[in-house]
């Protein structure tokens, strides 16, 4: 249940809310999605689903960070296999002129997933382990930062091991040298290591992203050094 069902029900109340509020919030804003994909930045003022957006603006740059094109659709959506955009302002940066014109239907040559854009509001600690890996995938394909989603999904793979971790370390609380104190003592110095264990298993996530540790190496370390 806990990667089949709750992320599912997760991932429909998530897309229920966002056709309610009509907008999308990937970077924690008000104001809309922030997407990148290869040199295209793009800004979503609404999603109605992951496949039908409106007022996008598309960011298009060169391999010397050099503004090319810049675009704003009224809306867009994904047929076919492709990014059609309809009612388009494009502007086109030249060497000494900026050249506009208005485009009642456009094709964007993204290779944003739909269905992974209907992940995009969805906490990685929410996704089940097929979909955390299909987004990791998606992610690097498209030049962004997966960080935060390959640790969730690696500590979810070690969590089995880490329950089992917490139960050895529960024996000789109970039956070693604290069985001749207090109840009282025992259940402190319980929550004490279980404490402890939570907060180096939250201090490494966001450690992982500021110091470029492997995620994969925190989300072991905290089973490795409780081992």
């Amino acid at each position: 249940p806990g990667e089949s069902l709750a992320p599912y029900a997760f991932d429909v109340a998530s897309t229920v809310k966002s056709r309610a509020v009509s907008r999308g919030n990937t970077l924690k804003t008000d104001h809309g999605t922030w997407v990148r994909d290869g040199m295209n930045f793009i800004h979503i003022a609404a999603m109605q689903s992951g496949s039908k957006w409106r007022g996008v603006t598309r960011y298009y740059f060169d391999g010397q960070h050099e503004l090319q094109i810049a675009s704003f659709a009224e809306r867009g959506e994904f047929q076919n296999g492709h990014w059609r955009f309809y009612n388009v302002q494009q502007s086109r940066f030249e060497p000494k002129h900026v050249s506009r014109e208005t485009i009642a239907e456009q094709v964007w040559n993204l290779r944003l997933d739909p269905r992974m854009m209907g992940l995009i509001d969805i906490e990685p600690s929410q996704q089940s382990l097929p979909q955390l890996y299909s987004n990791i995938q998606f992610r690097k394909q498209s030049g962004q930062n997966a960080g935060p989603f390959e640790f969730a999904f690696w500590r979810r793979l070690m969590l089995p091991l880490a329950t089992l971790v917490m139960i050895l370390l529960a024996v000789p609380i109970v039956d070693g040298p604290l069985r001749s104190v207090t109840m009282g003592v025992r259940i402190v110095a319980g929550i004490a290591v279980g404490f402890v264990f939570y907060m180096l298993n939250q201090f490494l996530g966001p450690m992982s992203l500021v110091y470029q540790v492997p995620p994969l190496l925190a989300a072991v370390m905290p089973v490795l050094v409780f081992g």
